[in-house]
């Protein structure tokens, strides 16, 4: 399993920071990542309405929504914080198996975890705002190419 990009998208559906870290997966040019997100964003809000409040395991959560879409190559996961704020992770699904799910969780939490210390706790961060944090770019950066580096080399 091999983390191609990550992509972190605000309630209104536009892209916060959107970060590759595969070189053999194809950026997209010019503005298709915004494309990307916010067709994924309005897939996911309609998603989410297609589950009634009464099925829901929780109703007074307003969870739900896509949170794994499997495309043959890919793997796309989706973790909504309460925020709204939505982080998706594009994963390489041939390489993907049964403990891959635990590390897909891993990472997801780990992305968070570094989202929330090191820019939710950072007083110059407005809400809904490009994040321009450069601590959380490189414990970021520097963790996607460690995870990476590990999984490629797992058989």
């Amino acid at each position: 399993m091999v983390v191609h990009s990550i992509y972190v998208l605000n309630k209104a559906g536009g892209v916060i920071p959107q970060n590759k870290y595969d070189g053999k997966f194809i950026k997209p040019f010019g503005n298709q990542y915004l494309t990307l997100a916010s067709t994924f964003h309005g897939l996911h809000a309609i998603s989410k309405e297609l589950i009634p409040p009464h099925a829901r395991v929780n109703p007074e959560e307003e969870n739900g929504g896509i949170e794994v879409l499997d495309c043959g190559t890919y793997k796309l996961f989706c973790h909504a914080a309460t925020t709204g704020t939505k982080f998706f992770y594009l994963f390489d699904a041939k390489k993907f198996s049964n403990d891959g799910v635990s590390t897909m969780e891993d990472c997801c939490k780990w992305v968070y975890q570094c989202y929330v210390d090191y820019v939710m706790k950072n007083p110059f961060y407005e809400l809904e705002m490009p994040i321009k944090c450069s601590l959380f770019d490189e414990h970021l950066d520097k963790y996607m190419t460690n995870l990476n580096s590990t999984l490629k080399k797992a058989p």
